[in-house]
């Protein structure tokens, strides 16, 4: 791979796997909580905004001029509602790859993680960085399954001075 012939010692190799079966768990947990979230209807403001995104502004006008009052969180999503589906203006400067950008973050987030776990198992990781965050991103692709994401291209962004990576 791209960064170099540095393999993991034993000790650091199951520290990452230990980290990993730590973030499969509480992943699988919040997707429970968020599926028995999820059998909840949204708020009527909500399906509102979606209604009037599809061409059914009546609801969303209903809502405005009565006399409900409008949350913070309500004003955002309206906010939100204005700025990406009435705005006509051509967005400007190079698309980003969102999904690149996500994959990175999340990969960078899990090598931290592992490095401040080494710290604290007292596993030294000297000269390993860059097996680490291959083995890093490559658990968060295959885990992620991100469209048009590749190991190497997380690499290759991570690679990238901070200022660079958005």
């Amino acid at each position: 791979m791209r960064h170099g012939t540095a393999t993991l010692s034993d000790e650091c190799r199951e520290s990452g796997a230990r980290l990993q079966k730590a973030w499969l768990a509480s992943t699988a947990q919040l997707n429970q909580q968020w599926l028995a979230d999820s059998t909840r209807k949204p708020p009527p403001f909500i399906l509102a905004i979606f209604r009037c995104a599809d061409g059914e502004p009546e609801d969303l006008i209903q809502f405005l001029r009565s006399e409900l009052p409008i949350e913070r969180f309500h004003r955002e999503w309206l906010a939100h509602y204005f700025e990406r589906f009435l705005d006509d203006r051509p967005i400007r400067g190079r698309p980003r790859n969102r999904n690149l950008r996500s994959v990175a973050l999340s990969t960078s987030r899990f090598y931290q993680a592992w490095r401040e776990e080494n710290k604290r198992q007292g596993i030294k990781d000297h000269g390993q960085a860059g097996a680490m965050k291959e083995e890093a991103a490559r658990f968060v692709v295959e885990e992620l399954e991100p469209a048009n994401v590749s190991i190497e291209a997380v690499l290759e962004l991570l690679d990238r001075p901070k200022h660079r990576q958005n």
